[in-house]
């Protein structure tokens, strides 16, 4: 079956094959595909949840964008004569000013504009799908940028999900009998981050001359103590298979509670800034009229 299975790697991936094989040899292929199984099943229901959390920020930001484009389009050309007027008079205030250039540009380069967007976003998909364009990607995905003391980003989030990933394939793979030299080779790609695979590449040299897995990765800065830890103590007592599932069912819990409260803090910001911009364009739109009221 695994043989079957190599036949068609896009659609059976490393890791099932090397679960599917493992199970045949060892006489255990039923509990390997029930495992096999879980393990998809899991997967896709933190995507799902992941997905979930991120669906009402973007349905506000793209929301946000139409509603500008369609005022700075369609509304404020409206007091262009107007404003015209009262600019050769005596002047206009310089958030008018730069709201009625901002809208003269969408209204006169949007074929141009809408062109370049759709052509950047493409050549940066494109980048982004080379190994320099993700080496960079992923280094910044989990580094934490600091101002003084205060830490801000989303590393925690993509760090604690490659390592969950990482942790889960390695765990799942053990536990249906798969070499650990063959597991770990398997699971650093699971991660799905060019800089912690390599971290996990460099551990698994230690492992092949006979050392721990715990030590290098203690080394590494993208694995926290307590699971490095955790680790350490699993393979003392020979239970680093299940302690590996157990690690990475507490990084995805950190993980789901850092997204839920993202977004808690997303939605008032992004809603206020929203306002903001409405704010914005009706006081450019009534700074001129208050301006000539208080002339009269």
């Amino acid at each position: 079956l695994a043989q079957a299975f190599a036949r068609h790697p896009g659609t059976f991936s490393t890791l099932v094959i090397s679960l599917v094989e493992a199970g045949e040899e060892g006489s255990f292929l039923e509990d390997a595909l029930k495992r096999l199984a879980l393990f998809v099943q899991h997967q896709n229901e933190l995507k799902g949840k992941v997905m979930g959390a991120m669906i009402y920020p973007a349905f506000v930001g793209t929301f946000s964008v139409i509603i500008a484009v369609v005022m700075l389009v369609f509304f404020v050309p409206k007091f262009q004569t107007i404003f015209d007027r009262m600019e050769a008079e005596r002047g206009l205030p310089w958030a008018t000013q730069t709201l009625m250039a901002i809208s003269e540009t969408l209204q006169s380069y949007w074929i141009p504009l809408i062109v370049g967007l759709v052509l950047g976003i493409w050549l940066l998909l494109r980048w982004l799908k080379t190994e320099q364009g993700r080496e960079i990607l992923d280094g910044l995905l989990i580094k934490e940028w600091k101002v003084g003391s205060l830490k801000f980003g989303l590393a925690g989030i993509f760090r604690n999900l490659a390592v969950a990933r990482f942790t889960r394939v390695l765990g799942t793979l053990l536990q249906n009998g798969v070499p650990m030299l063959r597991a770990i080779s398997i699971a650093r790609k699971a991660s799905g981050n060019i800089a912690i695979e390599r971290a996990i590449e460099s551990a698994s040299g230690f492992v092949a001359s006979g050392k721990s897995l715990a030590g290098p990765l203690r080394n590494s800065t993208y694995f926290s103590t307590d699971v490095v830890e955790m680790i350490a103590v699993a393979e003392e007592s020979n239970q680093l298979e299940r302690v590996l599932v157990e690690v990475a069912d507490q990084l995805e819990r950190k993980v789901q509670t850092r997204l839920a409260t993202l977004v808690q803090l997303l939605e008032p910001v992004m809603l206020l800034g929203l306002a903001g911009f409405v704010l914005f364009i009706v006081l450019a739109l009534l700074l001129p009229i208050l301006q000539s009221s208080s002339l009269v």
